[in-house]
């Protein structure tokens, strides 16, 4: 606790309080920038001088200073669960010597969730996402942490859910596809479906045979089970793993393939992905070129594509595990593809309000149920 005697410095000589934390605050970013980028929440001194000036321009100036200092809460969580402490500590400081009540409350919310005891910062890091004014950039590092610590506590379907949120706000944070690569577990088999707003059978073959492809790539053999529905082309089918391939190899390709999908949809660099997998990707998207609507999916991928008033749009996305089982229960979602984002979020809302067991440990397997075959 700071001295009493800087309160009262506050009420007595408000100009000096001012100068005083500026002076300060200035200080400590010098000294702090003077130590270099080295382990920067990691080194003490660092974050000594990181708090120190945190402090004072709260003092200072604690409405225009919140919002960046719960940020930087977001950084201290990366550090673990002593620096979110330390930081949280320091806000309830700045809060009480400042006499402003929402920065206390923000200190003392975050003390209670990364308490003594705490040994990682996931409620830490839920009351941050829950509540404060994030950047888009903060919030998808947020996201990536917490998804990280639920990974691993053995939570992966949560993990699952963060890490997809990181990726579909902000498809380029490198750290979000690998961490989302390695909570993914191995399922036996996948759906390998289209809905296409075709009755071209050359068109509709070229788009099978690549969405095909696209699963011989994450390494599933089929299709089997398959069903076919003319008029547009509606098929639904199934592929299954081939041979025995690690976990470990699994999840890369999916990864890989996720992330060439989401980057090829939004126009974007194909950056990291090997040349078999950015060709196959590419040819899929190609394929759907005399198509004027589509639903593909690939196991836990989506690819979208309809018609807008600014031309065609097409949107891929890596499928939550609600969304999965959403699906599954209604697969004729896909067949109004312009809609079918909407209605999948419906669904999966649905489901999760209703508490069907989505099984936490359930892992997205794909396999269909003997009522839907």
């Amino acid at each position: 606790m700071r001295s009493p005697m800087i309160r009262i410095q506050r009420t007595q000589s408000p100009k000096r309080w001012r100068e005083s934390h500026s002076r300060l605050a200035a200080a400590h970013e010098a000294w702090r920038n003077s130590l270099g980028a080295n382990n920067e929440w990691l080194n003490a001194e660092w974050f000594y001088h990181r708090s120190e000036e945190s402090y004072h321009r709260l003092c200072l100036a604690a409405d225009e200073t919140l919002p960046e200092s719960l940020i930087l809460a977001v950084a201290a969580a990366k550090s673990g669960a002593s620096a979110a402490r330390r930081w949280a500590e320091m806000l309830r400081d700045a809060g009480r010597d400042a006499d402003h009540l929402e920065v206390v409350r923000w200190g003392e919310r975050l003390l209670a969730a990364v308490d003594d005891q705490s040994q990682e910062c996931s409620e830490y890091l839920t009351e941050l996402l829950t509540d404060a004014p994030l950047s888009s950039l903060a919030r998808v590092e947020a996201l990536v942490e917490r998804g990280r610590l639920y990974y691993a506590t053995d939570r992966e379907a949560a993990a699952l859910m963060d890490l997809t949120e990181a990726i579909r706000t902000d498809p380029t944070i490198s750290k979000a596809w690998e961490s989302k690569s390695e909570a993914i577990d191995t399922p036996i088999s996948i759906s390998v479906d289209a809905y296409l707003d075709t009755d071209d059978d050359a068109v509709g073959q070229k788009v099978l045979a690549a969405l095909d492809e696209l699963a011989d790539l994450l390494g599933y053999e089929g299709p089997i089970d398959e069903q076919t529905f003319r008029g547009s082309i509606w098929r639904r089918a199934l592929a299954t793993l081939r041979g025995r391939p690690s976990s470990s190899e699994v999840r890369d390709r999916l990864a890989r393939v996720e992330r060439a999908l989401v980057l090829s949809s939004l126009e974007m660099k194909i950056a990291d992905v090997d040349s078999k997998t950015a060709s196959a990707v590419e040819q899929l998207i190609v394929s759907l070129t005399n198509v004027p609507e589509a639903c593909l999916r690939v196991g836990s991928l989506l690819v979208i594509k309809y018609q807008d008033v600014s031309g065609p749009i097409i949107v891929a996305r890596s499928l939550s595990v609600m969304e999965v089982r959403a699906l599954e229960r209604y697969p004729e979602i896909q067949t109004d593809p312009k809609r079918a984002l909407q209605s999948l979020a419906v669904v999966a809302d649905n489901i999760l309000a209703d508490n069907i067991d989505l099984g936490f440990d359930v892992t997205a397997r794909d396999t269909r149920s003997s009522e839907e075959s």
